[in-house]
């Protein structure tokens, strides 16, 4: 895995990557052909790290009623009041999240604990998580825990600006997302950890 999973040994701690990019650029693709590799663990969007909440422990911890009763949105463009939606259905549920809250001592160890949880199953090192709105707390993050793997899927707006028309949106809403999302993405740029995929790079040998 280019951002650092790769390097990793067995018996090493499992890791978080985190993907994000405007929807319609191809993080779902991505996610695919990176769980393909056996070491690496790519799942549905948990929508947890896209969320204010998530770059505080503390803050975190205070908020976890209220982000799974569906009180907290995130923050960017697009707002999402969904928090760890397929939980159950990856054995991950309140209580074992206020259980993990209450073990970690930083935000990285929780954020390992995750990863460890969707390693284990498959003898994985890496997590990939795939949310697309995950690029609003991308510079955030890339500040606090500038280990953490960020990969910023782009795409060219004009197509993304069809795909998300397809889909029923306006070609306001469409243009405004993409430069929106992707400006949130872009300041990353330059941390260490970050790296920049591109949707046409993905497709090309298709």
């Amino acid at each position: 895995f280019v951002v650092g999973c790769g390097a990793m040994r067995d018996g090493d701690t499992a890791r978080l990557a985190l993907a994000g990019g405007c929807g319609s650029s191809g993080t779902t693709l991505l996610a695919h052909l990176l769980g393909r590799h056996p070491k690496i663990v790519a799942a549905p969007e948990f929508d947890v790290f896209n969320h204010p909440e998530a770059l505080s422990l503390q803050t975190l911890r205070d908020s976890i009623g209220a982000l799974f009763e569906r009180r907290r949105l995130s923050h960017g463009y697009k707002l999402v009041v969904g928090f760890l939606t397929p939980g159950t259905a990856v054995g991950i549920d309140r209580a074992r999240i206020e259980r993990w809250l209450a073990e970690a001592h930083t935000l990285a160890e929780l954020y390992a604990k995750i990863a460890e949880h969707m390693c284990a199953p498959r003898g994985a090192v890496c997590f990939v998580e795939k949310t697309p709105t995950n690029v609003y707390n991308f510079e955030a993050l890339s500040r606090q825990m500038p280990e953490l793997p960020l990969i910023h899927q782009l795409r060219d707006g004009r197509d993304v600006a069809g795909s998300l028309v397809r889909r029923g949106k306006t070609l306001f809403y469409a243009g405004s997302r993409w430069l929106y999302d992707t400006v949130s993405g872009l300041r990353a740029r330059g941390r260490p950890s970050y790296l920049e995929s591109r949707y046409e790079d993905l497709v090309a040998d298709a």
